[in-house]
């Protein structure tokens, strides 16, 4: 039987209209963001321990939360070159429509066992990548580099 991922086995649940500039603006290079690493670092760990129950008892959640936090907030300071001409209204619209494009990416990397993942453990784990992603996004917006 052929693996499949959460995107083909639930393409219901990544039904969306895709945005050209959203889709243009996860092709990004790192390397510009040095300076924030230490702080995106910082602010990641204490997002997933105040997101997570007992966090030093699960180590794969806080690094689950912490790599989905990070890459909202890399993202958005990526692309702050593209996004300069946005007002605020413009850029909550733009992550509206980043965040299900980048849960979708992620859900096509996941191939869970065959029958052992219901629609409902998909949606609540689409909802937990869109907001960390989110989360992560609007705390750098907070950064005031725009």
């Amino acid at each position: 039987m052929e693996e499949k991922s959460l995107v083909e086995l639930f393409p219901n649940l990544f039904d969306f209209e895709e945005n050209e500039l959203v889709k243009k603006s996860f092709s990004y290079s790192e390397k510009d963001i040095e300076e924030y690493e230490e702080k995106i670092e910082k602010e990641s760990t204490n997002y997933a321990k105040t997101h997570i129950v007992d966090a030093e008892n699960y180590d794969d959640a806080m690094s689950e939360v912490k790599y989905h936090f990070r890459n909202g907030a890399v993202w958005l300071l990526c692309n702050i070159s593209k996004f300069l001409e946005l007002d605020d209204d413009q850029l909550y619209s733009l992550l509206e429509k980043a965040a299900p494009f980048y849960c979708k990416k992620e859900c096509e990397e996941i191939y869970p066992v065959p029958n052992d993942i219901s629609e409902e453990e998909v949606s609540s784990l689409i909802e937990e990548i869109y907001t960390t992603f989110e989360d992560g996004a609007l705390w750098a917006f907070k950064l005031d580099l725009f």
